[in-house]
């Protein structure tokens, strides 16, 4: 199903689980409530039903899905552009479901602005940057910060190039 770089660099993480980033958890959310709202929200209106499904089965390849306290922030700010009754289904779910199941792997505000990475990329994806160096395999649909993850040696899948044209059964 994947190509081999991508099965071999799943197979080193799967146990340790993926980072994945604030738009596309945001994507996840939706479409875990209603696949069809993927398209009609503005934050996530560049995906679509299929994309939930390839994301749907990306993350199930790995133990534990990852996030930091900075990519939470951001997809509540995110959440808080759904509209109507997504918004509070979604901001639920993520009280009542989501949240006890992530590894939140913390990075201090201090540590984020001192990566070399925080002037230009901002607090979260600095905080992504230090998680990558420790090891962390990060999903992104930012190409910017998927370059960067990549010249630092950090384990990194852009969702667009990588994950998005996947075919899947399931």
């Amino acid at each position: 199903m994947f190509e081999p770089w991508l099965a071999k660099i799943v197979a080193k993480h799967a146990r340790r689980g993926l980072l994945l980033d604030s738009n596309l958890f945001v994507v996840y959310c939706v479409g875990s409530i209603d696949p069809a709202r993927i398209q009609q929200e503005k934050v996530t209106r560049h995906y679509n039903s299929n994309d939930f499904r390839i994301l749907d089965y990306f993350i199930r390849r790995f133990a534990h899905l990852l996030t930091t306290p900075n990519i939470m922030t951001e997809v509540s700010n995110l959440s808080g552009h759904l509209r109507g009754d997504m918004r509070a289904v979604v901001r639920t779910a993520l009280r009542e479901n989501v949240v006890q199941v992530l590894r939140e792997e913390y990075v201090s505000t201090n540590d984020a602005v001192q990566n070399q990475s925080f002037v230009h990329f901002g607090l979260t994806d600095a905080a992504i940057n230090v998680q990558g160096q420790a090891g962390n395999l990060t999903l992104t649909d930012d190409l910017d910060l998927s370059i960067l993850l990549h010249r630092q040696g950090s384990d990194c899948i852009h969702y667009t190039n990588a994950l998005r044209f996947l075919s899947i059964d399931n």
